[in-house]
């Protein structure tokens, strides 16, 4: 019996850490063009990456909507650590619904494969949670 229990920590383990390395490979790309310009910490002009958006994007306007999305993510991560899949997939429902506003926030930008990697990070812990606690019952 405990190695079935083992086996499924190990399971939640890869799964939680396919996750992150998802959200840091999402860091290091570039995720707004918001059109020509020098790089500037505004998120009026030029390109932006992950990890500037990570650190300063709560800060101002709409910007701080989508950017919630990773409060829910880190939540949804440690629920989904502890076994408590039905509030790690609601979370992540959460979580994926507050990231696609970007689309609304950012509407006169161009979206750079960061944010579709970090939109799959969110959407993956959805899909998790929601295929554990199916096989959890």
């Amino acid at each position: 019996m405990s190695e079935v229990i083992e086996l499924g920590k190990r399971k939640r383990l890869r799964f939680v850490c396919g996750i992150v390395v998802l959200f840091l490979l999402a860091c290091c790309l570039p995720c707004i063009d918001g059109g020509p310009a020098v790089q500037s910490w505004d998120f009026e002009a030029g390109w932006h990456y992950g990890w500037v958006i990570l650190l300063v994007g709560w800060e101002g306007g709409n910007n701080g909507v989508p950017w919630s999305a990773n409060v829910f993510l880190a939540g949804g991560l440690l629920c989904l650590w502890r076994r408590w899949f039905r509030a790690a997939l609601c979370l992540g429902i959460v979580a994926s619904v507050l990231g696609l506003t970007t689309w609304w926030v950012r509407r006169y930008d161009r979206l750079m494969i960061g944010y579709y990697v970090w939109q799959m990070s969110l959407l993956s812990l959805a899909l998790g949670a929601a295929l554990a606690y199916r096989k959890s019952k």
